[in-house]
């Protein structure tokens, strides 16, 4: 009796020498059960796989906090914003909860997005999830009230931080728009 080797998806993924050979690795994947494991969705998100990420975590029963964060950051980091606010919105009708790993890129959505009205009520959210309080939350808010255009609440939140680590800023970007 053959032992098959199980290929990683990592090594399915990266044998695709174009796009169009994506579904065959999805079906592959799929076949195999390899949907199943973390590894294979922060793998293909981490290999800039977006699309192929989003369909693995979508046959995910019930999705952990970190592959929620994982997508939410991937589609945030890719430029889906749109997609990144419905997948906390879908955290949030589940029974987990965003931390303070969640809502820094749930923010830098509303951000692009330039949505000040979903952006104050994912600070209401730090609050009530008691997250705010995180430098990477603080950092975040600061940045979204900033590109909202709501200078004064972005300085009321820079104020508030408990450690101003400028690096977190872009405080030459805030400076300007409060001209």
């Amino acid at each position: 009796m053959r032992s098959e080797t199980i290929p990683t998806v990592s090594s399915l993924l990266s044998s695709c020498a174009h796009p169009s050979h994506l579904p065959q690795a999805h079906a592959r994947i799929l076949t195999l059960g390899l949907h199943r494991r973390i590894p294979t969705i922060v793998s293909a998100a981490t290999l800039g796989l977006l699309d192929s990420a989003l369909l693995l975590f979508h046959f995910v029963r019930s999705p952990s906090p970190f592959l929620f964060n994982m997508a939410i950051r991937a589609c945030a980091a890719g430029g889906r914003f749109h997609v990144a606010l419905s997948l906390y919105s879908t955290l949030l009708y589940s029974v987990l909860r965003p931390d303070k790993f969640t809502i820094p890129y749930a923010l830098r959505s509303c951000a692009a997005l330039s949505d000040l009205r979903l952006g104050k009520l994912l600070h209401q959210h730090s609050l009530c999830f008691r997250c705010s309080s995180d430098l990477f939350v603080a950092a975040a808010l600061v940045d979204m009230y900033s590109k909202c255009g709501d200078v004064f609440c972005a300085w009321q939140m820079f104020d508030k931080m408990a450690s101003r680590d400028f690096g977190l800023l872009d405080i030459d970007d805030l400076w300007v728009r409060s001209q």
